[in-house]
């Protein structure tokens, strides 16, 4: 096979290399990895973007999840396509650990222990504040979404 019908194969190989690069998450820095994970639930199709909280900021989280109020009765959250808010993972709470935790335009659905927990969010500060952690940890464009999304 003459060369020049391979450029297409090579060109495809490296253009693949490029998308896997620009979605994989960006390396961890030491000290990294100790706390809850946070998820902007923002794209359809394509991975969202995550990034790990640190020791301080998971305490941060604890205590703003703790100083939630419960919902009268469970909440509704959006499940279509666009901004969906975020999951957390790893959250701590006085009573164990919560599997996931979604956070979405003022309400809060929790999986803690076998069991789902509602919560409401005044003035969506748990919300903005999440959006606030994306600053540094995804990309610059994400963020800036996420700020008009939530209002922050």
């Amino acid at each position: 096979m003459h060369a020049s019908a391979h450029r297409p194969l090579r060109r495809a190989a490296v253009l693949l290399g490029w998308l896997l690069a620009a979605c994989s998450p960006p390396p961890q820095a030491p000290g990294e990895g100790d706390g809850a994970r946070v998820e902007a639930d923002v794209f359809s199709g394509l991975p969202n973007p995550a990034w790990e909280l640190d020791a301080s900021e998971s305490g941060e989280l604890a205590r703003r999840f703790r100083g939630l109020a419960p919902a009268a009765g469970a909440v509704e959250l959006h499940e279509g396509l666009g901004y969906r808010g975020f999951v957390v993972t790893g959250v701590e709470t006085e009573t164990g650990g919560c599997e996931r935790v979604r956070v979405q335009g003022g309400a809060v659905q929790a999986a803690c222990g076998g069991e789902t927990r509602a919560y409401v969010d005044p003035e969506r500060a748990l919300e903005r504040w999440l959006a606030r952690t994306a600053e540094g940890r995804a990309e610059p464009e994400v963020v800036r979404r996420l700020r008009e999304e939530t209002g922050g």
